[in-house]
């Protein structure tokens, strides 16, 4: 292929290789030498111009999407709706390989360097079996953490609990491992989750059972009840245990949870999972358990691309990974989303201050296609952008990635209107309670039905939105967000209601539906 300026390498590399597939064939690969020659031939596009060519590669085995191999295929919430099946593959994830960890573990070098020793907490437990071939679903962080173990890309040697704490396939309760696994290492220097949700509820579980726990260590036995496998169970009651650390532990767990985490282990550097910006209540929650610990937003990452990593720690911003693949930016108005432009720029191209979706070709087999990531540009480095997330196109409610959408929510209200056909206005937020978020929505009626009528229709919808959305389904059965819970109210309770919640919008992230419209962010 020609060396033309105005296409750059990843994308140079994508064609070439792909020139032979049924994809490349269909879009006249072979004719592209420049990046005016890739527009001209391929158009943008979203899931439903893949969704033939990923069943083919799932029933049958075939790959005509992409020359690569895959690695795993990834389960996501699909923002049309339904969830999405991403090719995951080879090529793809050695090239995030070497990057997933750079940025936590330059942070834990330095700390650690400072500390003269320290050991770093991941709050998570991922599900796949190490001893067995990398399985064909998978979660996208699962597949990543197993590759970066299995590829000598992160050490288990200074991860508290080692690989039985961080790998199981079983273990439900692993909450209650984790926090007997904390309570008895004095020099944790970082506390790391996927989200930061995760490290939010590590602390909210050791808020509930720390005294337990306690008990259950002095005694050196585990009760029958924890849904933990053998081998976790093994790991943790062969730890050390230092009575003099298990009664520091106790007072200070005695004394309250407000800036817990600094108190417990006195070299505590800084925290790591993914973050939003807007989610007001779930920051404030955590800052309470965490003090002034710094907290570093890790990765912006998703089924489709691993696109982004955090600049600094406090920090919302993200720079732009260039080599893992060729993006695109369609201008994007919030204030007028349905008023937005199919204006396609480059990431040279874009203004500072400026609203853009996200368009990735990747090395999985997706080609200009739409993520729905809409990102406001913060700065320029070199011609790279530093830009943060600001929602989801469709708008969206988000506890812990699950990103339900508008046409999860319409879903589930066409479904309720089955049963109750007076159904007038509805809206939908989330909310913390406690350490845990839910679902919450508020439904109006033209008469209110009888209280009894109020758990049905929550159970309902929680039902239906665990059927729509999977990876909701999936907090659901960990236990990491509360059933969502539904609102009875008639029509005029419902618009005081809401007036209500403009006044206490910090501690309900608040999505309104009026009737059949479309989502409107509070």
């Amino acid at each position: 292929m020609n060396e033309i300026s105005d296409i750059t390498n990843n994308l140079k590399i994508i064609i070439s290789d792909n020139m032979k597939t049924e994809f490349g064939k269909n879009h006249n690969f072979d004719k592209i030498k420049s990046y005016a020659d890739y527009v001209k031939y391929v158009p943008l596009s979203d899931y439903s111009d893949y969704r033939s060519y990923i069943d083919e590669m799932t029933e049958k085995g075939t790959n005509p999407l992409t020359a690569y191999s895959v690695y795993c295929f990834c389960k996501s919430s699909g923002t049309e709706g339904f969830q999405k099946t991403i090719p995951l593959t080879e090529k793809a994830i050695n090239l995030y390989g070497c990057q997933i960890e750079k940025g936590v573990m330059n942070l834990y070098e330095s700390a650690k360097k400072r500390a003269k020793q320290g050991s770093r907490f991941l709050v998570n437990t991922f599900r796949t079996d190490l001893d067995e071939p990398a399985e064909k679903y998978m979660l996208l962080s699962e597949a990543y953490y197993r590759f970066l173990y299995l590829n000598g890309y992160i050490s288990v040697d200074n991860i508290v609990g080692g690989k039985e704490l961080l790998f199981d396939k079983k273990s439900l309760d692993f909450l209650y491992a984790k926090v007997w696994s904390a309570i008895l290492t004095k020099d944790i220097i970082s506390i790391e989750g996927i989200f930061q949700y995760d490290i939010l509820l590590f602390f909210g579980y050791l808020s509930d059972s720390w005294e337990r726990i306690i008990s259950d260590i002095r005694r050196g036995s585990i009760p029958d009840n924890i849904n933990i496998s053998e081998r976790m169970k093994k790991k943790l009651l062969n730890m050390p245990v230092s009575f003099q650390r298990l009664d520091y532990v106790y007072e200070q767990c005695k004394k309250g949870f407000e800036n817990i985490a600094p108190r417990l282990w006195k070299n505590l550097s800084f925290i790591s999972g993914i973050g939003y910006k807007d989610s007001l209540s779930e920051n404030r929650l955590l800052s309470s358990f965490v003090g002034n610990v710094k907290k570093y937003y890790f990765s912006f990452c998703s089924s489709e691309c691993y696109s982004g990593n955090a600049v600094t720690t406090d920090s919302f911003a993200y720079e732009l990974i260039k080599s893992n693949g060729f993006y695109e930016f369609i201008e994007y108005d919030c204030d007028c989303p349905n008023e937005s432009t199919d204006v396609v720029l480059q990431s040279h191209e874009l203004d500072v201050g400026k609203t853009y979706e996200l368009v990735v070709t990747n090395f999985s087999g997706l080609y200009r296609y739409k993520t729905g990531d809409i990102l406001r540009i913060t700065d320029m480095s070199g011609k790279l952008p530093l830009y943060e997330f600001v929602r989801r196109k469709n708008h969206n409610l988000n506890i812990a990635g699950e990103k339900t959408n508008s046409s999860h929510i319409e879903y589930i209200i066409k479904k309720l209107s089955v049963n109750f056909s007076e159904l007038i206005s509805y809206c939908f937020g989330t909310i913390m309670e406690e350490h845990k978020g839910r679902y919450i929505a508020f439904i109006s009626f033209r008469t209110k039905p009888h209280l009894q009528e109020e758990k049905k229709v929550s159970n309902l919808l929680d039902r239906l939105l665990c059927e729509i959305n999977l990876d909701y389904n999936d907090l659901r059965i960990l236990g990491s967000v509360l059933p969502l819970k539904a609102i009875i109210l008639t029509e005029n309770d419902y618009n005081l209601q809401i007036k209500r919640c403009f006044q206490i919008i910090g501690t309900i992230n608040l999505y309104i539906f009026y009737r059949n419209s479309r989502l409107k962010c509070l």
